[in-house]
């Protein structure tokens, strides 16, 4: 099967603690896709096992989203960056958004994802890291050259 989400060198921020985040939250939210898309497939005995990887999938990419934001705030605050709040109100959102679309469905029973929330998973996904963190890389690069 071919990734969801194909990481790309150019992705990379040269922030190293980032960059391997961000590998780890592509591959995290990969491995929740294809578990998804074999969840239709399983026969009735083999259902609870598959809820049972769906839940530590979407626990794992919660936390590890979730100790992702907290990093990069950490980094921001020290390095004093302007745009700390709204980068903050991104994070805030992008794990409300995880927990409302994923985990809340989840909880309700749901082992099924319309592949119009994985689109916009990995969209999320993809312009948070060449947008929002790029900049925020960028002010990084230039404040460590001074």
């Amino acid at each position: 099967m071919e990734e969801f989400i194909s990481w790309r060198d150019d992705w990379r921020l040269g922030i190293q603690l980032l960059d391997e985040q961000h590998r780890l939250l592509a591959d995290c939210i990969n491995r929740l896709v294809q578990q998804c898309s074999c969840a239709e497939d399983v026969a009735e005995k083999d259902r609870e096992e598959v809820r049972r990887r769906l839940g530590e999938l979407l626990d794992e990419l919660y936390g590890k989203a979730k100790q992702h934001f907290k990093n990069e705030e950490a980094l921001m605050q020290e390095r004093g960056y302007p745009g700390y709040a709204s980068h903050l109100r991104e994070h805030v959102m992008l794990l409300a958004e995880l927990k409302s679309t994923f985990i809340t469905k989840f909880e309700q029973g749901c082992c099924h994802m319309d592949p119009a929330v994985f689109k916009a998973l990995k969209s999320w996904f993809i312009v948070h890291v060449i947008r929002s963190d790029r900049e925020f890389a960028d002010f990084i690069r230039k404040h460590d050259q001074r």
